[in-house]
């Protein structure tokens, strides 16, 4: 009898929600939650960064 480990790797790929397709308009200082999901395999290591400055999900950004 033979064995073999297939590992099939697919690409990131991002799903952008509907409700962020288009053009969203928010008040300064009004808190926003954005959540973007995401797979792919091997499960890819995501950041987001602002001016190239990596920013962590605790961060205030303007």
């Amino acid at each position: 009898m033979c064995r073999c480990n297939v590992n099939v790797r697919s690409p990131p790929r991002f799903r952008l929600p509907a409700k962020y397709q288009d053009v969203l308009n928010y008040d300064k200082g009004e808190p926003i939650v954005i959540k973007i999901p995401y797979t792919g395999s091997p499960l890819p290591n995501v950041s987001l960064t602002k001016d190239g400055v990596d920013l962590s999900k605790d961060k205030n950004v303007s």
